[in-house]
C-alpha cells in the first residue's frame, strides 16, 4: 500500500513542498509489486533520504526503502537487507569488537545508499569493506510487453567503484541485499550478535518506525550516538542469562569492555565529537554538497570558506557557518534559494580556481 506525504519529510534537508505517492515495501516481493504500479508513470528509488533533495515540482512516485532493514546470519557471513542505516553496522561492530566499521557511525542514510554512492568519509571508504551486493535489473520486454527482474550477485570488485561512484549509477540496477563475507571470526562472535540484535531491534531499529524519524537528523544522532550505545550494551549485560553464557556469573565492568575495544572506541568517540562540533545535525542538511576535487588537491569546504561564504544565506537558505561544504536550512527554507547558493558557488569557485565543483548530493526537480 501506499501513502500520501510531503516531500520534504522524505529527505534530511526537508526541503520539497508537493504531496508524493510513497511506497515503503518490506521485502523484495513488495518491492517488485510496488515497482509493476508506477513503472509506467515514473518513479524514483530513495532511502533514508540523506543525500537527495526534492524540488517544491517534483511529483513522481517514491518507493523508499527503509523498511527493507532485516539482517541475518548465515555460517561466516553477515547479511543485511539495503534498508539498514549504515551506522546500525558501525554500532553492532563495536559491540562484537570487530574492526573496520567504525567510519560508518553517526553516517545518515541506509546502507544501499552507501553502496550506490560509495560513501567515504574519516578515512573509510564502503569499497575498501569485503561483501557482495545483490541487486535487481528491472527491464520492459517490448515483445511480451512485461516488466522483467533480472537478479544479479556482484563481489566487491565488480561494483566498478570509484571516488563518490559505482556500477549501480550507471545501471540503475536496485540495491536489495547486501552480504558481508567472512563477518564472523567464531561462534563467540555469532552468539553475541543474536543476544544483542535481539535488544538492538527494539532499541533502535524500531524507534525508525516512520520516515519522518529516518531524515530527522536529530532524531538519528540521539539514537545512534556512543551514549545512548552504552545504555543498550549496559542492560543487555546486567541480564542474568547474559551474566551465565558471556560472564561466567561475574557482574559486568564498563571499563573492561571499553578497553577490550579500545581503538574502535576512540576512532568512533572521535568522528562523533567532530560530527557534533560542526553541527551535523544541529540543522536540517543533506551533507557535503560538492564532491572533492582530488586533482586540485585542496578540500572543497576549504575552497569555499577561503572564498568567504561560509555563513552566507540568503532567506532560510545558509552555507553551514561550521563547514564550507554543507549548506543548511535554518526552517522552512525554500528549494530555489538552495539551487542559487549552489550556483553561485560553483561560478565563484570556477571563476578563482578554473574548475566546477561536482555536486554529491541529487536534486529532484
Amino acid at each position: 500500500m501506499s501513502k500520501k506525504l510531503l516531500s520534504k519529510y522524505l529527505n534530511t534537508m526537508r526541503l520539497g513542498q508537493n504531496t508524493l505517492n510513497v511506497f515503503f515495501p518490506k521485502n523484495i516481493g513488495e518491492f517488485i509489486d510496488a515497482i509493476k504500479r508506477v513503472y509506467n508513470t515514473g518513479y524514483i528509488l530513495c532511502g533514508g533520504g540523506s543525500n537527495i533533495i526534492f524540488g517544491d515540482n517534483f511529483s513522481k512516485s517514491v518507493i523508499n526503502t527503509i523498511f527493507m532493514n532485516s539482517f541475518f546470519i548465515e555460517k561466516n557471513d553477515l547479511i543485511v537487507c539495503a534498508g539498514l542505516m549504515s551506522s546500525f553496522l558501525s554500532l553492532i561492530s563495536f559491540i562484537l569488537n570487530i574492526k573496520g566499521f567504525e567510519f560508518l557511525h553517526l553516517l545518515p542514510g541506509t546502507l544501499g545508499g552507501a553502496i550506490f554512492m560509495n560513501a567515504r568519509c574519516y578515512d573509510g571508504e564502503v569499497s575498501g569493506l569485503n561483501f557482495e551486493v545483490e541487486s535487481v535489473a528491472i527491464k520492459f520486454n517490448a515483445e511480451n510487453k512485461n516488466l522483467e527482474f533480472i537478479f544479479n550477485k556482484r563481489k566487491n570488485n565488480e561494483c566498478d567503484f570509484s571516488y563518490k561512484n559505482s556500477i549501480f549509477q550507471k545501471n540503475n540496477e536496485f540495491i536489495y541485499r547486501i552480504r558481508f563475507i567472512n563477518y564472523f571470526k567464531n561462534d563467540y562472535e555469532k552468539d553475541l550478535f543474536f543476544i544483542f540484535s535481539k535488544y538492538l531491534e527494539k532499541y533502535i531499529i524500531k524507534k525508525f518506525n516512520s520516515i519522518k524519524k529516518c531524515s530527522n537528523l536529530k532524531y538519528f544522532y540521539n539514537n545512534y550516538k556512543i551514549r545512548r550505545i552504552l545504555e543498550i550494551v549496559k542492560r543487555v549485560c546486567k541480564l542474568e542469562k547474559f551474566k551465565k553464557n558471556f560472564l561466567q556469573n561475574k557482574n559486568f565492568n564498563i571499563k573492561d569492555f571499553l578497553k577490550e575495544r579500545e581503538s574502535i572506541y576512540n576512532k568512533m568517540l572521535y568522528i562523533e565529537n567532530d560530527r557534533v562540533n560542526k553541527r551535523h545535525f544541529k540543522y536540517f542538511s543533506a551533507g557535503s554538497v560538492f564532491k572533492n576535487n582530488y586533482k586540485f588537491g585542496i578540500p572543497t569546504g576549504k575552497i569555499i570558506d577561503e572564498l568567504g561564504y561560509r555563513g552566507y544565506k540568503i532567506n532560510k537558505i545558509s552555507v553551514s557557518p561550521y563547514h564550507g561544504n554543507i549548506i543548511i536550512n535554518l526552517k522552512d527554507g525554500k528549494f530555489q534559494d538552495l539551487e542559487t547558493i549552489i550556483n553561485l558557488l560553483k561560478n565563484e569557485v570556477n571563476k578563482k580556481y578554473g574548475f566546477i565543483p561536482e555536486e554529491e548530493i541529487i536534486l529532484l526537480k
